[in-house]
Protein backbone atom coordinates (compact mmCIF):
# COMPACT_ATOMS: atom_id res chain seq x y z
CA UNK A 1 0.00 0.00 0.00
CA UNK A 2 1.08 3.52 -0.28
CA UNK A 3 0.82 4.10 3.45
CA UNK A 4 3.80 3.81 3.42
CA UNK A 5 4.77 1.91 0.30
CA UNK A 6 7.35 -0.56 1.56
CA UNK A 7 7.57 -4.31 1.86
CA UNK A 8 7.16 -3.97 5.64
CA UNK A 9 4.10 -1.73 5.71
CA UNK A 10 2.65 -3.12 2.50
CA UNK A 11 2.65 -6.73 3.67
CA UNK A 12 1.31 -5.77 7.12
CA UNK A 13 -1.57 -3.86 5.56
CA UNK A 14 -2.35 -6.75 3.21
CA UNK A 15 -2.56 -9.17 6.12
CA UNK A 16 -4.60 -6.85 8.32
CA UNK A 17 -7.02 -6.08 5.52
CA UNK A 18 -7.41 -9.70 4.46
CA UNK A 19 -8.03 -10.97 7.98
CA UNK A 20 -10.51 -8.19 8.69
CA UNK A 21 -12.33 -8.89 5.44
CA UNK A 22 -12.95 -12.50 6.44
CA UNK A 23 -14.36 -11.37 9.78
CA UNK A 24 -16.50 -8.73 8.10
CA UNK A 25 -17.90 -11.18 5.55
CA UNK A 26 -18.74 -13.72 8.20
CA UNK A 27 -20.91 -11.17 9.98
CA UNK A 28 -22.11 -9.55 6.78
CA UNK A 29 -23.76 -12.75 5.55
CA UNK A 30 -26.49 -12.04 8.10
CA UNK A 31 -27.00 -8.53 6.71
CA UNK A 32 -27.90 -9.30 3.09
CA UNK A 33 -31.38 -7.81 3.35
CA UNK A 34 -30.34 -4.64 5.17
CA UNK A 35 -31.15 -1.18 3.83
CA UNK A 36 -28.50 0.68 1.80
CA UNK A 37 -26.09 2.85 3.75
CA UNK A 38 -26.87 6.52 4.26
CA UNK A 39 -24.46 9.21 3.01
CA UNK A 40 -21.55 10.16 5.23
CA UNK A 41 -21.26 13.94 4.91
CA UNK A 42 -21.97 13.57 1.22
CA UNK A 43 -19.15 14.91 -0.91
CA UNK A 44 -17.16 16.21 2.05
CA UNK A 45 -13.82 15.27 3.56
CA UNK A 46 -13.62 12.79 6.36
CA UNK A 47 -12.32 14.41 9.52
CA UNK A 48 -8.91 13.11 10.49
CA UNK A 49 -7.56 12.55 13.98
CA UNK A 50 -7.38 15.83 15.87
CA UNK A 51 -10.33 17.32 14.01
CA UNK A 52 -8.39 18.60 11.00
CA UNK A 53 -9.22 17.88 7.37
CA UNK A 54 -6.90 15.19 5.94
CA UNK A 55 -4.35 16.42 3.41
CA UNK A 56 -3.40 13.15 1.72
CA UNK A 57 -6.02 10.41 2.16
CA UNK A 58 -9.76 10.88 2.61
CA UNK A 59 -13.02 9.00 2.30
CA UNK A 60 -15.91 10.64 0.45
CA UNK A 61 -19.47 9.34 0.23
CA UNK A 62 -22.04 10.78 -2.19
CA UNK A 63 -25.78 11.23 -1.67
CA UNK A 64 -26.24 8.22 -3.97
CA UNK A 65 -24.27 5.98 -1.61
CA UNK A 66 -21.06 5.77 -3.65
CA UNK A 67 -18.02 5.48 -1.40
CA UNK A 68 -14.59 6.58 -2.61
CA UNK A 69 -11.09 6.42 -1.18
CA UNK A 70 -9.27 9.44 -2.57
CA UNK A 71 -5.58 10.33 -2.53
CA UNK A 72 -4.11 13.78 -3.10
CA UNK A 73 -1.63 15.20 -5.56
CA UNK A 74 -0.55 18.42 -3.84
CA UNK A 75 1.47 21.08 -5.68
CA UNK A 76 4.08 23.36 -4.09
CA UNK A 77 5.55 26.54 -5.55
CA UNK A 78 8.62 28.59 -4.58
CA UNK A 79 7.92 31.16 -1.86
CA UNK A 80 10.11 33.55 -3.84
CA UNK A 81 7.88 34.46 -6.79
CA UNK A 82 10.92 35.70 -8.74
CA UNK A 83 12.61 32.32 -8.53
CA UNK A 84 12.85 30.29 -11.73
CA UNK A 85 12.63 27.01 -9.81
CA UNK A 86 9.97 24.48 -10.84
CA UNK A 87 6.72 23.61 -9.16
CA UNK A 88 6.90 20.36 -7.20
CA UNK A 89 3.88 18.06 -6.98
CA UNK A 90 3.74 15.35 -4.33
CA UNK A 91 1.66 12.61 -5.99
CA UNK A 92 0.55 10.11 -3.33
CA UNK A 93 -0.28 6.56 -4.38
CA UNK A 94 -1.36 3.16 -3.05
CA UNK A 95 -0.34 -0.27 -4.35
CA UNK A 96 -3.80 -1.45 -5.39
CA UNK A 97 -6.76 0.47 -6.75
CA UNK A 98 -9.18 0.79 -9.64
CA UNK A 99 -7.58 0.45 -13.06
CA UNK A 100 -9.00 3.85 -14.03
CA UNK A 101 -7.15 5.36 -11.06
CA UNK A 102 -3.76 4.32 -12.42
CA UNK A 103 -4.65 5.50 -15.90
CA UNK A 104 -5.43 8.94 -14.50
CA UNK A 105 -2.21 8.97 -12.47
CA UNK A 106 -0.19 7.99 -15.55
CA UNK A 107 -1.57 11.00 -17.41
CA UNK A 108 -0.85 13.26 -14.43
CA UNK A 109 2.74 12.05 -14.17
CA UNK A 110 3.34 12.19 -17.92
CA UNK A 111 2.42 15.87 -17.77
CA UNK A 112 5.52 16.58 -15.65
CA UNK A 113 9.02 17.37 -16.86
CA UNK A 114 10.66 15.11 -14.27
CA UNK A 115 9.32 12.30 -12.05
CA UNK A 116 11.18 11.08 -8.95
CA UNK A 117 9.69 7.76 -7.89
CA UNK A 118 9.76 5.36 -4.96
CA UNK A 119 11.32 1.91 -5.36
CA UNK A 120 13.57 0.25 -2.79
CA UNK A 121 16.07 -1.23 -5.22
CA UNK A 122 18.27 -4.30 -4.78
CA UNK A 123 21.85 -3.88 -3.49
CA UNK A 124 23.98 -1.74 -5.76
CA UNK A 125 21.06 0.03 -7.46
CA UNK A 126 19.99 2.59 -4.85
CA UNK A 127 19.93 6.31 -5.62
CA UNK A 128 22.66 7.07 -3.05
CA UNK A 129 25.77 8.28 -4.86
CA UNK A 130 29.24 6.72 -4.77
CA UNK A 131 32.48 8.70 -5.05
CA UNK A 132 34.02 7.70 -8.39
CA UNK A 133 37.49 8.24 -6.88
CA UNK A 134 36.79 5.74 -4.10
CA UNK A 135 38.03 2.50 -5.65
CA UNK A 136 36.77 0.38 -2.76
CA UNK A 137 33.24 1.82 -2.91
CA UNK A 138 33.12 1.43 -6.70
CA UNK A 139 34.21 -2.20 -6.43
CA UNK A 140 31.62 -2.86 -3.70
CA UNK A 141 28.83 -1.45 -5.87
CA UNK A 142 30.05 -3.51 -8.81
CA UNK A 143 30.06 -6.68 -6.71
CA UNK A 144 26.55 -5.94 -5.44
CA UNK A 145 25.27 -5.62 -9.00
CA UNK A 146 27.11 -8.75 -10.01
CA UNK A 147 25.43 -10.71 -7.20
CA UNK A 148 22.01 -9.52 -8.35
CA UNK A 149 22.77 -10.61 -11.91
CA UNK A 150 24.04 -13.98 -10.70
CA UNK A 151 20.87 -14.48 -8.63
CA UNK A 152 18.76 -13.64 -11.67
CA UNK A 153 20.79 -15.99 -13.83
CA UNK A 154 20.38 -18.84 -11.33
CA UNK A 155 16.65 -18.13 -11.06
CA UNK A 156 16.33 -18.38 -14.83
CA UNK A 157 18.07 -21.75 -14.80
CA UNK A 158 15.58 -23.02 -12.21
CA UNK A 159 12.73 -22.05 -14.50
CA UNK A 160 14.22 -23.07 -17.85
CA UNK A 161 16.78 -25.76 -17.01
CA UNK A 162 19.60 -23.75 -18.60
CA UNK A 163 21.29 -20.41 -18.13
CA UNK A 164 20.15 -17.49 -20.32
CA UNK A 165 21.91 -16.98 -23.64
CA UNK A 166 22.71 -13.35 -22.78
CA UNK A 167 22.01 -10.71 -20.14
CA UNK A 168 19.53 -9.12 -22.55
CA UNK A 169 17.67 -12.43 -22.75
CA UNK A 170 17.58 -12.55 -18.95
CA UNK A 171 15.78 -9.19 -18.80
CA UNK A 172 13.32 -10.31 -21.47
CA UNK A 173 12.44 -13.63 -19.80
CA UNK A 174 8.75 -14.43 -19.41
CA UNK A 175 9.53 -15.37 -15.80
CA UNK A 176 10.71 -11.84 -15.02
CA UNK A 177 8.33 -9.16 -13.76
CA UNK A 178 8.55 -5.68 -15.26
CA UNK A 179 10.20 -4.27 -12.15
CA UNK A 180 12.71 -7.12 -11.85
CA UNK A 181 13.53 -6.77 -15.55
CA UNK A 182 14.20 -3.07 -14.97
CA UNK A 183 16.51 -3.92 -12.08
CA UNK A 184 18.39 -6.61 -13.99
CA UNK A 185 18.89 -4.32 -16.96
CA UNK A 186 20.19 -1.57 -14.65
CA UNK A 187 22.53 -4.07 -12.97
CA UNK A 188 23.96 -5.05 -16.35
CA UNK A 189 26.61 -2.33 -16.10
CA UNK A 190 29.28 -2.05 -13.41
CA UNK A 191 29.92 1.01 -11.25
CA UNK A 192 32.17 2.43 -13.99
CA UNK A 193 29.32 2.31 -16.49
CA UNK A 194 30.60 -0.62 -18.56
CA UNK A 195 28.61 -3.74 -19.40
CA UNK A 196 29.47 -6.90 -17.53
CA UNK A 197 31.07 -9.62 -19.62
CA UNK A 198 28.76 -12.64 -19.65
CA UNK A 199 29.47 -15.90 -21.46
CA UNK A 200 27.29 -19.01 -21.27
CA UNK A 201 28.93 -22.37 -21.80
CA UNK A 202 28.06 -24.21 -25.00
CA UNK A 203 25.93 -26.78 -23.19
CA UNK A 204 24.12 -24.08 -21.20
CA UNK A 205 25.15 -25.66 -17.91
CA UNK A 206 27.60 -22.98 -16.77
CA UNK A 207 28.49 -19.32 -17.22
CA UNK A 208 31.21 -16.72 -16.73
CA UNK A 209 30.48 -13.24 -15.40
CA UNK A 210 32.97 -10.46 -14.78
CA UNK A 211 33.69 -6.73 -14.74
CA UNK A 212 36.86 -5.43 -16.39
CA UNK A 213 37.44 -3.02 -13.51
CA UNK A 214 38.23 0.69 -13.57
CA UNK A 215 40.46 0.50 -16.66
CA UNK A 216 37.98 -1.47 -18.78
CA UNK A 217 40.70 -3.88 -19.94
CA UNK A 218 41.39 -7.56 -19.33
CA UNK A 219 43.60 -8.27 -16.33
CA UNK A 220 45.03 -5.30 -14.49
CA UNK A 221 45.89 -4.57 -10.88
CA UNK A 222 44.42 -2.54 -8.05
CA UNK A 223 41.34 -0.58 -9.15
CA UNK A 224 41.94 -1.83 -12.70
CA UNK A 225 41.80 -5.49 -11.72
CA UNK A 226 39.02 -7.63 -13.14
CA UNK A 227 36.22 -8.64 -10.77
CA UNK A 228 35.33 -12.24 -11.64
CA UNK A 229 32.22 -13.98 -10.31
CA UNK A 230 34.13 -17.25 -9.99
CA UNK A 231 36.22 -15.63 -7.24
CA UNK A 232 33.25 -14.28 -5.27
CA UNK A 233 31.44 -15.88 -2.34
CA UNK A 234 28.58 -18.21 -3.38
CA UNK A 235 25.04 -16.88 -3.45
CA UNK A 236 23.25 -16.90 -0.10
CA UNK A 237 19.53 -17.50 0.52
CA UNK A 238 19.24 -13.74 1.05
CA UNK A 239 20.75 -13.06 -2.38
CA UNK A 240 18.26 -15.41 -4.02
CA UNK A 241 15.43 -13.94 -1.93
CA UNK A 242 15.91 -10.53 -3.55
CA UNK A 243 14.91 -12.09 -6.88
CA UNK A 244 12.33 -14.59 -5.66
CA UNK A 245 10.70 -12.07 -3.32
CA UNK A 246 10.02 -9.76 -6.24
CA UNK A 247 7.94 -12.47 -7.90
CA UNK A 248 6.33 -13.52 -4.59
CA UNK A 249 5.55 -9.91 -3.65
CA UNK A 250 4.06 -9.34 -7.10
CA UNK A 251 1.95 -12.49 -6.75
CA UNK A 252 0.51 -11.50 -3.35
CA UNK A 253 -0.24 -7.94 -4.41
CA UNK A 254 -1.76 -9.12 -7.69
CA UNK A 255 -3.78 -11.75 -5.84
CA UNK A 256 -5.11 -9.10 -3.47
CA UNK A 257 -6.05 -6.91 -6.40
CA UNK A 258 -7.77 -9.79 -8.19
CA UNK A 259 -9.67 -10.90 -5.08
CA UNK A 260 -11.12 -7.42 -4.65
CA UNK A 261 -11.60 -6.74 -8.38
CA UNK A 262 -8.86 -4.11 -8.38
CA UNK A 263 -5.59 -3.54 -10.25
CA UNK A 264 -1.95 -3.66 -9.10
CA UNK A 265 0.14 -0.50 -9.42
CA UNK A 266 3.24 -2.13 -10.89
CA UNK A 267 1.13 -3.78 -13.60
CA UNK A 268 -0.57 -0.52 -14.55
CA UNK A 269 2.03 2.26 -14.25
CA UNK A 270 4.71 2.50 -16.95
CA UNK A 271 8.00 3.49 -15.31
CA UNK A 272 9.95 3.20 -18.56
CA UNK A 273 10.14 6.93 -19.24
CA UNK A 274 13.33 8.85 -20.01
CA UNK A 275 12.39 11.56 -17.51
CA UNK A 276 11.67 9.16 -14.62
CA UNK A 277 14.35 8.65 -11.94
CA UNK A 278 14.47 6.28 -9.02
CA UNK A 279 14.78 8.37 -5.85
CA UNK A 280 15.10 5.81 -3.08
CA UNK A 281 17.56 3.73 -1.07
CA UNK A 282 18.91 0.39 -2.13
CA UNK A 283 17.97 -2.49 0.13
CA UNK A 284 21.62 -2.79 1.25
CA UNK A 285 21.63 0.79 2.50
CA UNK A 286 18.19 0.28 4.04
CA UNK A 287 19.44 -2.75 5.97
CA UNK A 288 22.52 -0.86 7.18
CA UNK A 289 20.32 1.96 8.45
CA UNK A 290 17.95 -0.46 10.18
CA UNK A 291 20.78 -2.27 11.93
CA UNK A 292 22.42 1.01 12.99
CA UNK A 293 19.10 2.23 14.41
CA UNK A 294 18.63 -0.88 16.53
CA UNK A 295 15.57 -2.04 14.56
CA UNK A 296 15.28 -5.72 13.71
CA UNK A 297 16.71 -6.11 10.23
CA UNK A 298 15.69 -9.77 10.30
CA UNK A 299 12.07 -8.70 9.98
CA UNK A 300 12.88 -7.07 6.66
CA UNK A 301 14.79 -10.13 5.45
CA UNK A 302 11.86 -12.38 6.34
CA UNK A 303 9.54 -10.08 4.43
CA UNK A 304 11.83 -10.04 1.43
CA UNK A 305 12.11 -13.82 1.43
CA UNK A 306 8.35 -14.33 1.73
CA UNK A 307 8.86 -16.52 4.82
CA UNK A 308 7.21 -14.07 7.21
CA UNK A 309 3.97 -14.96 8.96
CA UNK A 310 2.10 -11.95 7.45
CA UNK A 311 3.04 -13.03 3.92
CA UNK A 312 1.88 -16.61 4.48
CA UNK A 313 -1.35 -15.52 6.19
CA UNK A 314 -2.09 -13.03 3.42
CA UNK A 315 -1.76 -15.68 0.73
CA UNK A 316 -3.94 -18.16 2.62
CA UNK A 317 -6.66 -15.68 3.53
CA UNK A 318 -6.83 -14.22 0.03
CA UNK A 319 -7.43 -17.71 -1.35
CA UNK A 320 -10.43 -17.96 0.96
CA UNK A 321 -11.67 -14.49 0.05
CA UNK A 322 -11.69 -15.40 -3.65
CA UNK A 323 -14.00 -18.34 -2.87
CA UNK A 324 -16.61 -16.42 -0.84
CA UNK A 325 -19.54 -14.93 -2.82
CA UNK A 326 -19.79 -11.18 -2.34
CA UNK A 327 -16.28 -10.94 -0.90
CA UNK A 328 -14.89 -8.48 -3.45
CA UNK A 329 -17.13 -5.48 -2.69
CA UNK A 330 -16.88 -6.10 1.05
CA UNK A 331 -13.14 -6.37 0.71
CA UNK A 332 -13.16 -2.99 -0.98
CA UNK A 333 -15.23 -1.59 1.88
CA UNK A 334 -12.71 -2.83 4.44
CA UNK A 335 -9.76 -1.48 2.45
CA UNK A 336 -11.42 1.92 2.09
CA UNK A 337 -12.12 2.14 5.81
CA UNK A 338 -8.71 0.81 6.84
CA UNK A 339 -6.65 2.96 4.49
CA UNK A 340 -8.88 5.95 5.04
CA UNK A 341 -7.81 5.74 8.68
CA UNK A 342 -4.12 5.79 7.80
CA UNK A 343 -3.36 8.74 10.09
CA UNK A 344 -4.88 6.85 13.01
CA UNK A 345 -3.12 3.67 11.89
CA UNK A 346 0.29 5.30 12.09
CA UNK A 347 -0.57 7.02 15.37
CA UNK A 348 -1.67 3.69 16.83
CA UNK A 349 1.90 2.37 16.65
CA UNK A 350 2.56 4.75 19.54
CA UNK A 351 5.94 5.46 21.08
CA UNK A 352 7.30 1.91 20.89
CA UNK A 353 11.07 2.27 20.60
CA UNK A 354 11.54 -0.32 17.84
CA UNK A 355 8.57 0.98 15.87
CA UNK A 356 9.99 4.49 16.06
CA UNK A 357 13.41 3.30 14.92
CA UNK A 358 11.88 1.30 12.09
CA UNK A 359 9.64 4.11 10.86
CA UNK A 360 12.47 6.63 11.03
CA UNK A 361 14.43 4.57 8.52
CA UNK A 362 11.47 3.49 6.37
CA UNK A 363 9.96 6.97 6.13
CA UNK A 364 12.30 9.73 7.34
CA UNK A 365 15.62 8.44 6.02
CA UNK A 366 14.16 7.48 2.65
CA UNK A 367 12.48 10.87 2.42
CA UNK A 368 15.90 12.44 2.91
CA UNK A 369 17.00 10.73 -0.32
CA UNK A 370 14.14 12.50 -2.11
CA UNK A 371 14.97 15.87 -0.56
CA UNK A 372 18.63 15.45 -1.51
CA UNK A 373 17.64 14.63 -5.10
CA UNK A 374 15.30 17.63 -5.24
CA UNK A 375 18.06 19.86 -3.90
CA UNK A 376 20.38 18.61 -6.67
CA UNK A 377 17.71 19.39 -9.26
CA UNK A 378 17.19 22.89 -7.87
CA UNK A 379 20.92 23.62 -7.52
CA UNK A 380 21.70 22.39 -11.04
CA UNK A 381 19.03 24.57 -12.62
CA UNK A 382 18.08 21.75 -15.00
CA UNK A 383 14.38 22.33 -14.31
CA UNK A 384 14.50 26.14 -14.19
CA UNK A 385 12.12 28.02 -16.45
CA UNK A 386 13.62 30.08 -19.26
CA UNK A 387 12.66 33.42 -17.71
CA UNK A 388 10.43 35.15 -15.18
CA UNK A 389 7.55 35.38 -17.66
CA UNK A 390 7.70 31.75 -18.77
CA UNK A 391 5.60 29.01 -17.15
CA UNK A 392 7.38 27.02 -14.47
CA UNK A 393 8.55 23.51 -15.22
CA UNK A 394 6.95 20.72 -13.22
CA UNK A 395 8.58 18.05 -11.07
CA UNK A 396 6.57 15.19 -9.55
CA UNK A 397 7.47 13.07 -6.52
CA UNK A 398 5.60 9.75 -6.86
CA UNK A 399 5.52 8.14 -3.41
CA UNK A 400 3.23 6.43 -0.93
CA UNK A 401 0.87 8.64 1.06
CA UNK A 402 2.59 7.76 4.34
CA UNK A 403 5.68 9.63 3.18
CA UNK A 404 3.88 12.82 2.22
CA UNK A 405 3.38 14.71 5.52
CA UNK A 406 7.11 14.63 6.24
CA UNK A 407 8.05 15.42 2.62
CA UNK A 408 5.65 18.38 2.62
CA UNK A 409 7.16 19.75 5.83
CA UNK A 410 10.67 19.49 4.39
CA UNK A 411 9.65 21.17 1.15
CA UNK A 412 8.38 24.13 3.13
CA UNK A 413 11.02 24.29 5.86
CA UNK A 414 14.18 23.24 3.99
CA UNK A 415 13.61 24.10 0.33
CA UNK A 416 11.48 27.24 0.57
CA UNK A 417 8.23 26.06 -1.05
CA UNK A 418 4.59 26.65 -0.13
CA UNK A 419 1.38 24.71 -0.66
CA UNK A 420 -0.45 25.84 -3.80
CA UNK A 421 -3.36 23.40 -3.61
CA UNK A 422 -4.35 19.81 -4.29
CA UNK A 423 -6.25 17.65 -6.73
CA UNK A 424 -7.88 14.47 -5.47
CA UNK A 425 -7.98 11.17 -7.33
CA UNK A 426 -10.37 8.34 -6.53
CA UNK A 427 -8.30 5.19 -5.89
CA UNK A 428 -11.15 2.82 -5.00
CA UNK A 429 -14.83 3.35 -5.83
CA UNK A 430 -17.63 1.30 -4.27
CA UNK A 431 -21.36 1.66 -5.02
CA UNK A 432 -22.92 0.45 -1.77
CA UNK A 433 -26.48 0.21 -3.09
CA UNK A 434 -25.44 -1.61 -6.26
CA UNK A 435 -23.49 -4.16 -4.22
CA UNK A 436 -26.30 -4.63 -1.69
CA UNK A 437 -24.24 -3.41 1.25
CA UNK A 438 -26.55 -2.09 3.94
CA UNK A 439 -26.02 0.68 6.46
CA UNK A 440 -25.68 -1.71 9.38
CA UNK A 441 -22.97 -3.60 7.51
CA UNK A 442 -21.05 -0.39 6.80
CA UNK A 443 -21.32 0.69 10.44
CA UNK A 444 -20.15 -2.74 11.56
CA UNK A 445 -17.02 -2.55 9.40
CA UNK A 446 -16.27 1.01 10.50
CA UNK A 447 -16.67 -0.03 14.12
CA UNK A 448 -14.39 -3.00 13.57
CA UNK A 449 -11.64 -0.79 12.15
CA UNK A 450 -12.04 1.70 14.99
CA UNK A 451 -11.87 -1.03 17.64
CA UNK A 452 -8.75 -2.53 16.10
CA UNK A 453 -7.05 0.87 16.04
CA UNK A 454 -8.03 1.53 19.65
CA UNK A 455 -6.69 -1.90 20.63
CA UNK A 456 -3.39 -1.18 18.91
CA UNK A 457 -3.18 2.20 20.62
CA UNK A 458 -3.85 0.63 24.03
CA UNK A 459 -1.18 -1.99 23.44
CA UNK A 460 1.40 0.60 22.38
CA UNK A 461 0.58 2.84 25.37
CA UNK A 462 1.27 -0.10 27.63
CA UNK A 463 4.77 -0.65 26.26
Amino acid sequence: MGVPMTAYAGRWTISAAALAVVAAIAAAREQQGAAPASPRDAGSDVTAAGGSSPKWVRIVESDEGVLRLALAARTYEPVDAASNSPEITLVSVMHIGDRAYYRRLQKVLDDHDLVLYEAVAPPGLGAESVDADDATAMAERTRARMRLLAAGIESEKRHEGAYPASLAALGESVHTSRRLARWLNAAGVDAWGRSFVYVRSEDGAGFELKSLGADGREGGEGAGADIDWSSEEPLTPQDLAIVSAEDEEHQIQAKLARAFDLAFQLDEIDYERDNWRNSDMGVDELMRRLEASGADGGVMLDLLSGSSFPARVASMVLSLVEMIPGAAPRGKLMLIELLGSSDDLLAATGPMAEAEALMKVIVDDRNQVVIDDLRKVLDSGEMDRSGSGAPRKRVAVFYGAGHMPDLADRLEEELGFRDKGAKWYSAIRLDLAEEGIGESEVLMVRGMVRRQLEMMKTMSDGE
